[in-house]
């Protein structure tokens, strides 16, 4: 018979408060080690949220595309080197009424410092789109054409088309782009923020925003985040979004080039395939064909699901 009842209690509590500090101290670590998020918006590269900018998704909300997820390219400059993987896609997408979304990943590990035109420079990334119901594979290309961003009313987030009607069987490296507006100097209408008639700079048709998580002083993942409106897509494009079941999109980058390089000419990569391959190869659909999907349910693995950066 226990004489000290209070004394047996006292022991019993022990080993929980022993465990409560280790929990403690480990939930410490962990948020002095989590991984934050850092945000870069051009064309001012400044890590400050312009008061006009649109609701970017949240982590959550983003949506693998399946076919480019864990796509990769290799080049020799990381800023243009895309990067993939089943837990963190290379290339993710989401939608909502006002605005259409996209997320590039990219191998590039050193910490953005808020700068004028770090780390991009002369490069131009592009963003191509295959609406289904056309003939050609590639209908527009929504493309950043970087240039220092030394005039936003020149350059920066520009609509383009393709020179000619590429079919599936054009090769990558026969790729070029001419503007929207048929002026490669200016942004005149249907360029973005041209609808007006002249170039805004305070418009709100599209969006360009570079995105950090960083543990310490460790970069985990680079990303640049893209925003379109479906405003201006109606306006200036045929595309809807009705499209958004069977489109498909490619990505591309060339290094120190603009958004007229022929493919052939400059140091392109290209997203999960190569310049001499053809254009059947590159695509993917945002979402998974039905079939796509039920064989991938009955496998017991369902990609079409939301992930986490």
């Amino acid at each position: 018979m226990n004489r000290h009842p209070g004394s047996l209690a006292c022991q019993n509590q022990r080993p929980i408060v022993a465990l409560a500090a280790l929990l403690m101290s480990v939930t410490l670590a962990g948020t002095a080690n989590a991984s934050v998020s850092n945000y870069y918006y051009f064309p001012t590269n400044s890590s400050t949220t312009p008061t006009n900018q649109p609701a970017w998704p949240t982590d959550a909300q983003w949506t693998a595309v399946p076919g480019l997820q864990t796509a990769t390219a290799t080049s020799s400059n990381p800023e243009n080197d895309y990067k993939g993987s089943v837990s963190s896609p290379a290339v993710q997408w989401y939608s909502n009424a006002t605005y259409l979304y996209f997320r590039t990943q990219l191998r590039y590990t050193a910490q953005i410092i808020p700068a004028y035109n770090t780390p991009f420079g002369n490069d131009v990334f592009f963003l191509m789109v295959d609406k289904a119901s056309t003939t050609q594979k590639i209908d527009y290309s929504f493309s950043w054409d970087v240039q220092n961003e030394q005039s936003i009313s020149r350059h920066g987030l520009e609509l383009n088309r393709p020179i000619a009607d590429y079919s599936n069987t054009t090769v990558w490296s026969a790729v070029q782009f001419d503007d929207a507006d048929l002026n490669n100097g200016q942004k005149l209408i249907p360029d973005f923020d041209s609808l007006s008639g002249s170039f805004v700079s305070t418009g709100t048709d599209g969006y360009i925003r570079a995105t950090q998580f960083v543990t310490g002083s460790t970069v985990d993942n680079t990303y640049i985040d893209l925003a379109v409106s479906w405003g201006y897509l109606a306006a200036a494009t045929s595309l809807t979004t009705a499209d958004l079941s069977t489109m498909q999109i490619a990505l591309a980058n060339i290094h120190s080039g603009n958004d007229h390089t022929a493919f052939k000419e400059g140091a392109i990569t290209i997203l999960g395939t190569t310049p001499g391959s053809t254009l059947d190869t590159g695509f993917s659909p945002l979402i998974p064909e039905p079939t796509a999907l039920v064989l991938l349910g009955l496998a017991g693995s369902l990609v079409f699901t939301r992930r986490r950066s």
